[in-house]
This record gives structure tokens, sequence and C-alpha cells, in this order.
């Protein structure tokens, strides 16, 4: 879609679902962290990604591409508002890359917990920036850099 949010479709019982799920998390990490319990509200934030993971590996809209385009186009559009709803629940958890996603999505920067009561993010046509790597490999070797500092140090 070169970059540009596509106009969805009619939505599916899946979508609708997976959106109704989304809104449940969006209020139990609302409520988790204005009652100060982060631990429960990282968790709510990790099950959002894995919403849009499950999301998008069961729709296939790779497959799908070729013999239904105007799903995919719905199937994005759903993805994207996944998306941002994780860039501002990952907000008090991993700030610099919730900035970077909030970013390319065109959100504002200090968006507030009450922005998740929306139910569009992302509006249709919207210009997406161009997005780079929210994080770099770890390899091996710099895991093993690191635990050979920490047991330097206790030393």
């Amino acid at each position: 879609y070169d970059g540009v949010v596509p106009e969805p479709n009619t939505n599916t019982q899946v979508d609708e679902e997976t959106l109704a799920e989304l809104f449940t998390l969006t209020t139990q990490i609302a409520a988790a962290v204005e009652s100060y319990r982060f631990r429960e509200a990282s968790q709510f934030m990790l099950k959002i990604a894995r919403l849009g993971n499950k999301y998008l590996a069961d729709e296939e809209p790779w497959k799908q591409q070729k013999t239904d385009p105007d799903r995919v186009k719905t199937i994005m559009y759903n993805g994207l508002q996944i998306a941002a709803v994780l860039a501002i629940a990952s907000t008090p958890f991993l700030p610099q890359t919730a900035d970077k996603l909030k970013q390319v999505l065109g959100l504002p920067l200090k968006s507030k917990w009450d922005d998740l009561a929306q139910t569009e993010f992302v509006s249709p046509r919207t210009v997406l920036a161009p997005s780079e790597l929210l994080f770099s490999k770890v390899e091996d070797g710099d895991i093993q850099a690191q635990l050979d500092k920490l047991k330097t140090q206790s030393v």
C-alpha cells in the first residue's frame, strides 16, 4: 500500500473477536497502571503483542494477497490498530521503542492512557513514516561478554 494505511472492508467474526479482546486488554492494562501494579500491566502489554502476532499469523495476509486483496486491507488496517495500542501500552516499559513506533504510525508522542479508549488510532489513508528496526539482534557472543563482565564485577 506504499506506506499508506488501507481503507478497511467489513470485519469478519475473527476481526471482531480480536478487537474485542484488544479493548479488554486496554482496559486491564490501564487499570493496572493506575493502581501501580506494573508487573501485571507489563503482562497485559505482552498479551497485546501476542494478540497482534497471533492475528497476523492466523490470518496470513501474505497468502491472501493474491486471492482476496480486499480482505488483506482489513487485516492490515486492524493490525495497525493493534500496533498503535501496543505503542501506547508499552510507553511505561519501553519508552524509546514506543516513541519510535508512535512516530511511524503518526501518533502523538505524549499519548495518554485515556487514548486507549479510542477505537481507531490510525486512520485510513494516513501516510506512515519510514520505519526502522525497533530492536537490534543480540548475538550469543554479546550475551557471553556481558555475563563475563558481570562475573568480574561481582568478584
